[in-house]
């Protein structure tokens, strides 16, 4: 049994320790580490802004927002799907409303971001990205980003606006062919301060762009637009499950579906089985087996003389017991004589 346990353990970490293949999956979510995750981002926002708290929205978005109304702050959203309904799509506007600012990057063609102020878009195969972000305090500046398509990784297409209201402000281009197309806008509406910065490029943000220089210069340099940061108030943790779950008091179903979507969760969890189940083994096989008794050897002159003195006792006939006693003591005397 000990060695079958040693057996599993060792294949345990062995499966564990394989070399797994890259996951290119597009997550946008701050809680993976792989390329299309937005982990990077998450933590690189508290450096960037160093006077500013980060809020992880962890909840259901228009309930938390609701708390944030008046404190100059900046909701984030960055993600390929526009995940939030109609009704969570008015209360960001209303969010903005309350001169806070709303910075959102994605691509969904059904977005409620593009449908709302009549956006159009399109994407592009090109080999580099020669991207220009304008009005920046020290003047236009170009930056030309590789595409980094790998093996194994999917196309990686390039967004970019063909249609934006007239009323928007222009602040990032890309160069299509000889013409250059905006994806990067501002819209400022109503009487109140703040904007919605809406950029059509939400993979220049994720871990796998951030790691090269002159992608992480870009994407950093595209937050400088923005003024309300206070406090900022990231919408990018859980995004998908959060927006399409229906709240509830607890989900254990939950959390086992986000252990098991990670590989070493996963190890850790079967590994934590086993142990349990070795445990339970062994701990069953120690209670349950048979327990011999060793029991001390009686005395039997004792416990024969305690007998007649308890009997005649209780007869009460002390003559008869003296003269037990009397020839008991004198075939004992005699034997040593002789």
């Amino acid at each position: 049994m000990k060695q079958l346990i040693t057996i599993s353990f060792v294949l345990v970490l062995l499966v564990g320790c394989q070399k797994m293949p890259v996951d290119w999956s597009p997550y946008f979510e701050s809680q993976h580490k792989t390329p299309f995750g937005t982990k990077i981002l998450q933590e690189e926002l508290e450096e960037l802004f160093p006077y500013t708290d980060v809020e992880i929205i962890k909840n259901q978005t228009p309930d938390f927002l609701q708390e944030w109304y008046d404190e100059k702050s900046t909701y984030f959203y960055i993600n390929t799907f526009f995940w939030p309904t109609e009704d969570d799509f008015k209360k960001i506007l209303t969010f903005k409303e309350n001169s806070n600012s709303v910075f959102i990057a994605t691509e969904s063609d059904s977005s409620r971001v593009y449908s709302y102020w009549g956006i159009e878009r399109q994407d592009s195969l090109l080999d580099q990205y020669h991207l220009r972000l304008k009005h920046l305090s020290g003047g236009d500046r170009t930056y030309y980003l590789d595409n980094k398509t790998t093996s194994g990784q999917p196309e990686n297409n390039i967004s970019y606006f063909t249609k934006v209201p007239s009323y928007a402000k222009v602040l990032g281009t890309i160069q299509i062919g000889s013409v250059e197309y905006p994806n990067f806008i501002s819209i400022e509406y109503g009487s109140t301060q703040g904007a919605v910065y809406v950029h059509a490029n939400p993979e220049l943000y994720t871990n796998y762009h951030l790691l090269h220089k002159e992608d992480a210069l870009y994407s950093f340099a595209t937050f400088s637009y923005l003024e309300n940061m206070d406090y900022v108030l990231w919408d990018g943790f859980g995004t998908e499950r959060r927006y399409n779950t229906p709240p509830s008091d607890g989900d254990s179903t939950g959390l086992l579906r986000y252990v098991l979507s990670s590989k070493s969760l996963s190890m850790a969890f079967a590994l934590l089985l086993l142990t349990f189940a070795a445990f339970f083994i062994f701990n069953y096989k120690r209670i349950t087996r048979a327990m011999p008794l060793h029991l001390p050897k009686k005395n039997n002159s004792l416990h024969f003389t305690k007998l007649v003195a308890h009997l005649f006792m209780k007869e009460e006939n002390h003559i008869t017991l003296a003269q037990y006693r009397t020839h008991h003591f004198w075939i004992y005397s005699k034997k040593n004589i002789l």
